[in-house]
């Protein structure tokens, strides 16, 4: 008899889970809308440095990253 009452607390608990999967994944998506407004300049910010001759060109890092 054990187990019957275990595969209630089972099923509770995966039930309980979506909200916190769902705030979790909010957050995440907030914390990168944050991160995409703070960048916004970035490109500005990037050409107004006092870079040495060997530094590559702005327009480099974006297929870097993508690569």
């Amino acid at each position: 008899m054990p187990n019957a009452g275990s595969s209630r607390t089972g099923r509770r608990q995966r039930g309980s889970r979506w909200p916190v999967l769902l705030g979790l994944l909010a957050l995440c998506y907030a914390v990168a809308a944050l991160g995409g407004l703070a960048s916004t300049d970035a490109g500005d910010t990037y050409n107004a440095l006092d870079r040495p001759a060997w530094a590559p060109p702005g327009w480099l890092f974006g297929p870097v990253w993508t690569v």
